[in-house]
């Protein structure tokens, strides 16, 4: 591992790596424990296991504040001490040497524990929980919808269609994990219904999207909220969802997501906005 990163809500941020000042010799990122349902008839040998989950993930590290000083040292370890604030969560980055890095959403457990000082070094040890247990891709997958594909090329002959708005996608989820997705839609609207096809989910919800402004769904946390770009004031929009929505995610396999307006040849600009998740770094 290159370096782990911790950036808190606070807006504090520690870098730990393999160097100067705050050297980690031990890191625990890709344990999680996991819960099972099981049943355990009368007189049967054994158990039988309907189901299981992953329980939350705990990751802790362990090494070395190597200061210049005494001052320095104390230093560092108030810094440590004021970003690992358990009133904050934060994002755990993590980066590999070939430069390849995958985040976590976390929460320190409790402040970080120091040692007795030897020279100007001080042992410590810092832990962070994760509701979710998996690293997340660094970096956001984005898929358009509703924009425009040319239907032409040269030479041509009129009449002629210059293009076609996109009315679907097919997502591949090459993972065994359920993807949650973030959807964002720009275009001026009443009402829209997001479909995934390949799984007979279907969102809808009636609020209008006016000029200026956009509309972001997250299946994630279950929000919906409309944003003016001007002021970036949001506006929650969860009470306008039709009863029996579906928040729309990616299944294991492929995934054809359908978005529209209510209005025929009509697709509204949308983008789908997601992050490959893995149990290990």
């Amino acid at each position: 591992m290159k370096s782990l990163t911790y950036i808190s809500d606070s807006g504090l941020m520690i870098q730990f790596n393999a160097t100067f000042p705050f050297y980690v010799d031990h890191e625990d990122l890709n344990s999680v424990g996991a819960s099972f349902d099981e049943i355990k008839p009368a007189g049967y040998d054994g158990t039988i296991t309907t189901g299981g989950s992953y329980n939350k993930k705990i990751i802790p590290i362990s090494g070395t504040i190597v200061g210049t000083s005494k001052d320095h040292i104390s230093e560092l370890e108030n810094l440590l001490a004021m970003t690992m604030n358990i009133h904050y969560e934060g994002w755990l980055i993590a980066e590999q040497n070939s430069g390849k890095k995958k985040k976590i959403k976390c929460r320190p457990t409790q402040n970080p524990s120091f040692s007795k000082a030897f020279g100007l070094g001080v042992p410590f040890t810092c832990e962070w929980q994760c509701d979710k247990p998996y690293w997340l891709e660094y970096n956001d997958t984005i898929v358009p919808i509703g924009q425009i594909v040319p239907m032409w090329s040269f030479p041509f002959t009129p009449p002629v269609t210059f293009g076609r708005a996109v009315q679907n996608v097919d997502i591949m989820n090459h993972t065994s994990i359920e993807i949650p997705i973030r959807i964002e839609v720009l275009s001026q609207s009443t009402l829209i219904e997001i479909v995934n096809v390949s799984t007979g989910a279907s969102f809808k919800i009636t609020a209008q999207i006016e000029k200026n402004h956009k509309m972001i769904i997250d299946s994630d946390n279950c929000d919906v909220y409309i944003v003016d770009l001007v002021s970036l004031e949001q506006v929650d929009a969860t009470n306008r969802l039709v009863p029996g929505s579906d928040y729309i995610t990616l299944k294991p396999g492929n995934n054809r997501i359908e978005i529209n307006n209510g209005i025929a040849d009509s697709t509204p600009l949308s983008y789908i906005i997601y992050n490959i998740p893995s149990l290990a770094v």
